[in-house]
């Protein structure tokens, strides 16, 4: 089962000039749309080149050993200690071979189905801390949960998504719980705005244009913003987009003119100075320092 899944899965979406990435395969029902592989797995496509994916992954170390890099920055492998990457998001796991542990690959669907849950309030979290160590209590904790989950998923049994579900869930909320306690105040409204962004930010919407959609004035969005300790909404699409572009200068051959249409831009003079006022660096500095070789 595992094998016929593999072989399935990492499908590339790619082009010469594009990012590698991966899909998960059609599933039949909820329960399908999540599996687990300890990482000492052949994944069935190439681990040593940056890539992403449009599922989510929630690794879990239990012996330490490499780095993770996730979006240009760099993170020890530590232990016990879990990781996640959100779909989208660029990233290679450099593993020593002493290093241990499981991924969770799950898509949208099955975390958006979990019952009384709050996606994007913990995306949000995700974005700003993907790495929680973990203290041995809650290492035990969640290894018994990924145990369990990986029984229900080596068997047919009644009410396995569930199940599977429920303990999915409970693993996210402990992750939660390490959230700064502003973090965890009600956020719909910065949420929805989030939601939207990650969705339209290579569109040439503007901010207004984001609060005429989510209901609400500029400056109520703004104020609701800046009390979930998010930049504002000016701020935050520029952000995202500097996001992306980063990611396509150094790991495709897009050009500049490419990646300012790309993203909503319609001058490529215009985009070198918002890159280099939210970087400090000109398009030809970030790349000369940041790519390979």
């Amino acid at each position: 089962m595992v094998w016929s899944f593999l072989i399935n899965l990492f499908r590339r979406k790619q082009k010469m000039n594009e990012i590698t990435e991966y899909s998960f395969p059609e599933a039949d029902s909820l329960a399908q749309e999540i599996r687990l592989l300890p990482l000492e797995q052949n994944f069935g496509y190439v681990t040593s080149q940056f890539h992403r994916h449009n599922y989510f992954e929630l690794f879990y170390f239990t012996r330490p050993g490499g780095v993770h890099h996730i979006d240009f920055r760099e993170y020890p492998i530590g232990a016990p200690a879990v990781h996640m990457v959100l779909p989208g998001s660029l990233h290679l796991v450099q593993r020593s071979q002493n290093s241990q542990g499981y991924v969770l690959l799950f898509t949208r669907s099955f975390l958006y189905s979990l019952v009384d849950f709050t996606p994007s309030r913990h995306r949000n979290l995700w974005q700003r801390q993907p790495v929680f160590p973990l203290s041995k209590a809650e290492s035990d904790f969640v290894g018994m949960c990924i145990g369990q989950i990986k029984d229900e998923l080596e068997k047919e049994r009644e009410d396995q998504y569930k199940v599977i579900a429920s303990l999915l869930h409970t693993v996210l909320i402990l992750l939660y719980r390490q959230a700064p306690e502003q973090s965890r105040v009600p956020q719909s409204l910065a949420e929805r705005f989030s939601e939207k962004l990650e969705l339209y930010f290579a569109s040439a919407r503007s901010a207004s244009d984001y609060a005429e959609e989510l209901g609400c004035s500029l400056n109520h969005l703004n104020k609701a913003l800046s009390q979930s300790r998010f930049p504002s909404a000016q701020a935050s699409i520029i952000e995202r987009r500097m996001l992306e572009a980063k990611r396509l200068l150094i790991h495709t051959d897009w050009g500049v003119k490419e990646i300012t249409y790309h993203l909503g831009y319609e001058d490529p003079d215009y985009f070198g100075k918002v890159f280099k006022k939210q970087t400090g660096q000109t398009v030809s500095e970030f790349v000369k320092s940041n790519r390979p070789g």
